[in-house]
């Protein structure tokens, strides 16, 4: 929240100036991180690792790791 709030106040001040801020918080991005993540969780916590997906998901917006193809997306080339 605290860098939604610094690019909010950044887009505020320097928009005058034509100079544009954004901020891209995906969440949780799918890929080989966040399943040695879940899978350190497992080794941790002794759970399964359908039961460390299901933790991970409960804290999900949209209920599902992010694709990295889709942030790249956001960023303009």
């Amino acid at each position: 929240m605290g860098l939604i709030g610094f690019a909010k106040t950044l887009s505020r001040e320097l928009g005058q100036y034509n100079i544009r801020v954004n901020a891209i918080v995906p969440g949780a991005v799918g890929g080989d991180r966040i399943e040695r993540v879940l899978q350190g969780r497992v080794s941790a916590e002794h759970k399964t690792l359908e039961e460390e997906r299901e933790a991970a998901m409960s804290i999900q917006s949209l209920k599902r790791f992010v694709d990295p193809k889709d942030i790249a997306a956001l960023i303009p080339s």
